[in-house]
């Protein structure tokens, strides 16, 4: 059996001589950051193997090797994990019992811990909070007199969220001061919940960060991070980031300070996203934590056409124990989301002459699905 490559006591890969040409990456999911992330490893010559719930996502089809199964069948996970060096999630809504277990036995970076906080929006909201990081107003909603004494001490406008498998919008009821209080409330049919105070922003911005062992020989981790974008959003998805964000340098700095505090506290390992909201308070500007996202991001599709290392690539590279890559800009740019049947419209997207396309191949179309991307370059920086 495969034992757990433990990267603070054993020698890590040695990339100057012996290259290991048989390396394997286990990925939990199938989707389309999945896909990146193998297309990425096939660069390094590195191959993946894909753990799947049902083999219909869009990464099977790059994958050197899949294994179906459920989240609850450890006997499954373990005959996955068998045979790979490291393990890694594309995404934070999967299985938390399946990533404990298989961390007891085998190396899955990001750690398990940074999964189960970065899944429970309350659990997200006290861990900001006991770092010192400021985060917008919030309360614990587990019953409906729990909700209307959420929304007395915070008030409206204010938004309603599950805790637990809320992503790109989903699960998420805005309140106002005309809603219906208990109509409000039955949306999330009785879920735990997280009352918070709507944040009226200037701007949203995301800190992508890539955090690993510093050389073959140091214990030290060392986290690099790209440069950060401006998002916005239609429906609660992302439509598109905007390379470098409109933010003066000492929002750029604490902005980066902060991400940074987050990894060095999860003792991370990884791509790590941090989303946050910049606040206009007379005429200083305030940065508040909004979500953190263990894992590659879609706010950091833009590196792969306007940096010399991507995300993916340096996921890949930090999980290994490799060294990190390069993450310096070389171009202004722009990455747009393609949604739903905005996928009919390839044809004006093809003559685009500085526009760069990647298409996830997903064989099904719905309203606002991620279809793919394009990153647009803009200038040279």
């Amino acid at each position: 059996m495969l034992k757990k490559r433990d990267l603070t006591q054993y020698p890590l890969i040695d990339t100057s001589s012996n290259l290991d040409k048989n390396l394997v990456v286990g990925i939990i999911g199938d989707g389309q950051l999945g896909r990146m992330l193998v297309l990425a490893a096939a660069r390094l010559g590195v191959k993946c193997r894909i753990y799947s719930s049902n083999c219909q996502g869009c990464a099977i089809s790059v994958a050197d090797n899949v294994i179906q199964g459920c989240f609850t069948d450890f006997a499954n996970l373990d005959e996955f994990a068998n045979g790979v060096d490291v393990i890694t999630y594309e995404s934070e809504n999967i299985s938390l019992p399946a990533v404990k277990h298989l961390s007891k036995k085998y190396a899955v970076y990001p750690p398990a811990h940074a999964l189960e906080i970065s899944q429970d929006r309350l659990a997200e909201k006290k861990f900001l909070k006991s770092l010192d990081v400021n985060v917008t107003a919030f309360q614990a909603v587990s019953s409906e007199a729990d909700f209307l004494a959420a929304v007395q001490r915070i008030g409206t406008p204010s938004i309603l969220k599950t805790r637990f498998l809320g992503y790109d919008g989903k699960g998420q009821v805005e309140l106002t001061a005309n809603s219906e209080l208990s109509a409000t409330y039955s949306r999330l049919s009785g879920s735990p919940a997280i009352l918070e105070k709507k944040v009226d922003f200037e701007y949203e911005i995301s800190v992508i960060l890539v955090r690993g062992l510093n050389s073959l020989t140091s214990r030290v981790y060392k986290e690099k991070i790209y440069d950060i974008p401006a998002n916005t959003h239609e429906k609660g998805i992302l439509k598109r980031s905007i390379v470098p964000a409109p933010i003066d340098d000492n929002i750029r700095l604490e902005a980066k300070a902060i991400a940074c505090k987050i990894a060095n506290a999860l003792n991370y390992v990884g791509i790590l996203a941090v989303e946050l909201f910049v606040v206009r308070c007379g005429k200083q500007a305030k940065l508040l934590v909004n979500e953190i996202s263990p894992r590659v991001h879609n706010t950091g599709h833009w590196t792969m056409d306007a940096c010399v290392v991507d995300q993916f690539e340096n996921h890949i590279r930090a999980i290994l124990g490799w060294p990190i890559g390069n993450t310096d800009r070389y171009v202004d740019v722009e990455m747009v989301n393609i949604l739903g049947s905005e996928i009919y419209q390839l044809q004006s997207f093809l003559p685009q002459s500085k526009s760069c396309i990647h298409l996830y191949g997903k064989e099904t179309v719905s309203p606002l699905r991620k279809m793919g991307h394009i990153n647009k370059i803009k200038s040279f920086s």
